[in-house]
């Protein structure tokens, strides 16, 4: 399972009348989130494309289309849709974490890191994007960078999301990044304390099993 944290939003974001109707549209925005999180991702595009036609001009609506795209694969068209959210809200720092995943999926991992930065300059308080920076730093085998940014995400108060929170996934983030090290005793620490907060976490899990004594 890839370690990401996406924002989901679940409410909408703009105030415009709807053509199908007020009811009808938080109806709609349910189902889509329900779609969503029972990973039927395909019936959750088309919920979005649907709430699209009357509310075109609100960012949530591209950030969740968005979502549903990159769940399925479908990556271009994915970044894309959180393109068009930040054309309509530029200060919607989930559409460009969720870019910033996209991204990072097509290997794009300077680029991901650059829109990530742009989220947390508009807000530096959020932790998940920090964790995402450290994963994309980490790859790029920039090490203390990798651990300054999963520092700031654990100093930051915890976000849930999926896979898992931020926290258990920047602390499985280190553990991967001092395993690689070969400092084994510290990735079994960091590995130990995203269990501590998320006992399910299967990678972190796996990656336990195979380096304990």
């Amino acid at each position: 399972m890839r370690q990401l944290y996406r924002f989901l939003l679940t409410l909408s974001l703009t105030l415009t009348p709807s053509v199908v109707g007020a009811q009808s549209l938080d109806q709609l925005w349910q189902m889509g989130l329900e779609a969503a999180n029972a990973q039927n991702y395909a019936q959750a595009e088309l919920i979005w494309r649907q709430i699209g036609q009357s509310r075109p001009t609100d960012p949530g609506v591209y950030n969740n289309l968005g979502l549903a795209l990159m769940n399925q694969g479908k990556l271009d068209q994915a970044i894309a849709s959180f393109t068009q959210a930040i054309q309509r809200d530029r200060t919607l720092v989930a559409a460009y974490n969720n870019l910033g995943l996209a991204l990072a999926q097509q290997g794009k991992l300077n680029d991901a890191g650059a829109i990530y930065m742009e989220g947390i300059k508009l807000n530096p308080n959020l932790a998940a994007p920090y964790t995402n920076v450290g994963d994309v730093l980490r790859k790029l085998d920039r090490v203390e960078e990798a651990i300054s940014a999963y520092q700031l995400a654990l100093n930051l108060p915890d976000m849930m999301g999926i896979p898992a929170s931020s926290h258990t996934l920047a602390h499985y983030g280190l553990g991967l990044l001092y395993q690689k090290q070969g400092q084994l005793s510290q990735a079994i620490a960091e590995f130990q304390q995203a269990l501590k907060i998320n006992p399910n976490y299967q990678p972190a899990q796996q990656s336990l099993r195979q380096i304990q004594p």
